[in-house]
């Protein structure tokens, strides 16, 4: 791979977001790990003066011949928590290392979360208000009902109840109609069936 291969991969961002990058490593005669091109954070500054040796940073974890993928405990060389897929690369002695900041990934989750908690919250007013106008619609029917038997129970005969619909609230209405005029007319018709038996028998009895 040519210098300027190396530059164009390490500057290609595509995929990467806001704060992504891909870092190229190797060690140096001393030893030292030193990042072979520009940093996308720190641009101006020269290649190799970026010297990740704490134990923590994927750069480091990459030349170790670590191979896989963190999502918790690393730090880059801004001090900022990232999560990293490192590589080695015995050919050429290379460290490879795609990062990206921890916030920027866990942003899209908090976003998603906070969506869920507005549509939770959103949900259960719904739910509370749908629970009160469907309480409303049955209950003073009902409780209208109650009242209407009341009076009939004290002596009010000529109560009805007033069917509001077709449903099964208005079906109640209708029936409960239905029994308080037949009572009606059982109740007006026995003191004439009375009178009329009581007649009857004292023509019987003068008969006699």
């Amino acid at each position: 791979m040519s210098a300027q291969e190396l530059i164009d991969v390490t500057r290609n961002f595509t995929g990467l977001g806001e704060t992504g990058e891909t870092l190229i490593v190797l060690r140096d005669e001393a030893g030292i790990a030193r990042i072979l091109h520009p940093v996308r954070h720190r641009p101006d500054e020269r290649p190799g003066l970026i010297c990740p040796e704490r134990p923590d940073d994927p750069v480091t974890r990459a030349m170790q011949g670590e191979e896989q993928v963190f999502s918790e405990g690393l730090i880059d060389y801004r001090g900022e928590p990232v999560w990293a897929a490192t590589r080695f690369l015995p050919e050429v002695g290379w460290g490879l290392v795609v990062k990206f900041d921890a916030a920027e990934e866990r942003a899209p989750i908090i976003e998603f979360r906070r969506r869920l908690t507005r549509l939770a919250i959103s949900l259960s007013a719904f739910a509370i208000l749908l629970g009160t106008l469907l309480g409303l619609r049955f209950a003073k029917p009902i409780h209208d009902l109650a009242e209407v038997a009341n009076r009939i129970r004290l002596g009010d005969l000529r109560a009805r109840a007033r069917p509001r619909a077709g449903d099964e609230i208005g079906v109640l209405a209708r029936t409960f109609n239905e029994m308080a005029e037949e009572l009606e007319r059982r109740i007006t018709a026995a003191p004439a069936r009375s009178e009329e038996l009581g007649t009857s028998g004292s023509d019987s009895g003068d008969h006699a």
